[in-house]
Order: C-alpha cells, then structure tokens, then sequence
C-alpha cells in the first residue's frame, strides 16, 4: 500500500530496491512490444478484410494458410529460424542485443533503439509475426459478419460503390473487436515477450521474470505478479470504455 515492495534477493542485486530494478525493464519491454503491437494491428485490419472481401477465393486461401503457418509457430522456433536464415544467411539484422542496452536509460532507449535499429529488427518482426496471425482472423470473421448485416444489403441496394460500402460501413463495425483485444494485450505490452526476450537478450521484463525465478528472487517476483494482475484489470477497463466510445450501440442499450 505504501509502494515500498522490498529489496532484491539475488546475488549482485542483493539491497537494491525492486521498483528501481523493474522501473527501467518496464520502459524497455514497452517500447519493445509495443511498436510491433500497433504494426500488427494495421496490417491485421486490411488484410483480415480482404480476406473476408475475396472469401473462398484463391487469395483467402493462400493468405489464410500462411496466416495459420504463423500462428501455430512456437516463438522458440519462429526466433531460431529469423536467426539462422535471416541474420546468419542474409545478413539483415543482429543475432542478439548489446549488452550496453541494460545501461542505456529509459528516457535514452527510444533514441537508441533507432541508432541500433538493425539490432532490434529481429525481436520487432518476431512479435508482429506472432502478433498478426490472430489478430488478422479476429478482423475476418468480423467482417464475414457484417457484410452480411442488413444495413449493408441497404446499402448495396442504394447503389453505393463497393469502396463507399467498404468503408464506410464495415470497415469500423469489423474493428471494434480488435479493441477489445489491443486492451486484453495490455499485459504482454508490459511484461514483455518472455521467450523473444530470452533468445535475444533483451533486457526487460521477461528476461527479469526468468531470472529472478532461477535465482529465487521472491520480491521481485511478487512485484512482477501484482504489476501484471494491475495491468490485467487496467486493460479489460480499457478495452469496456473502448468499445462504448467506438460502438454507439453499447451506449443506447446502457441508457434504456
């Protein structure tokens, strides 16, 4: 209740406050999650409706087979071929992350993230792969949906053209799941893609969350625990007040 969580417990740490060990490994892992979350999710938005757009068609197929290819990666393998094939083969990116990186200052790492780019270019395109699979599904069943809604026939009866129907009028109904979703992410945005982290090096939360469990560093698990259990809360309040600003109907129903 007074925001003092105790001191580290593990070797080399031992004294250390844990909110200042997590402080700097929460920026971390956020800015590391959450530019990848965002990709994800517009390139999950207009490829999820053209799915749904030519649905049964030889593009819904071949989209939809690698989609599920991707999905059903282990984030382990899907780190270790980027890294054999990618990095190793190509040459395009970095095997792993400088160690300096866990010196460099909250406030500083945005700034050297983008001077180190080709250092962090393996972890971002990890996690929008694993990212876009489910939310590109989500975004098609959607729009399956809608397009079959009377409102939509209407409009297509009206003699609306087939971009004006687009989007229009099943462009934004199709993305209000997607919020409900950005808000349930709230967590892993800030705790962090524990396996990317690990094979990577990456100094944020999910790499301090194994650590601190090998060593039995119990205090700074437990703040990890209840900073996740905050955010869990946090983002299901987040994606309610999302959706009843985004879909007008929720808003009706709740003044009857």
């Amino acid at each position: 209740m007074h925001g003092n969580f105790g001191t580290s417990l593990a070797k080399g740490t031992v004294g250390v406050p844990v909110s200042t060990m997590i402080g700097g490994n929460v920026w971390r892992s956020l800015f590391l999650t959450l530019s990848p979350t965002i990709i994800s999710i517009c390139l999950a938005i207009p490829l999820g409706l053209s799915q749904a757009i030519k649905r049964n068609k030889t593009w819904d197929f071949a989209s939809t087979s690698f989609i599920f290819i991707l999905y059903s990666t282990p984030a382990a393998l899907l780190c270790i071929l980027m890294i054999r094939y990618i990095a190793l083969q190509f040459h395009i990116g970095q095997i792993g992350i400088d160690s300096l990186a866990q010196e460099v200052s909250a406030a500083n790492f945005p700034m050297y993230m983008i001077n180190n780019f080709s250092m962090f270019l393996l972890p971002f395109a990890a996690i929008v792969f694993l990212s876009i699979g489910g939310l590109s599904r989500y975004m098609r069943g959607s729009a399956l949906d809608t397009l079959v809604q009377d409102y939509v026939r209407t409009a297509r009866a009206k003699g609306a053209s087939n971009r004006r129907v687009l989007f229009r009028h099943v462009l934004r109904p199709s993305a209000i799941p997607l919020l409900t979703i950005l808000g349930l992410s709230l967590p892993g945005i800030f705790s962090g893609a524990l396996i990317i982290e690990s094979i990577f090096n990456f100094p944020g939360m999910g790499i301090l969350s194994v650590k601190s469990v090998q060593v039995g560093d119990f205090t700074t698990v437990l703040m990890i625990t209840l900073l996740l259990s905050v955010f869990t809360v946090l983002g299901n309040l987040i994606a309610d007040v999302l959706l009843v600003i985004a879909d007008p109907r929720i808003r009706l129903q709740g003044k009857r």
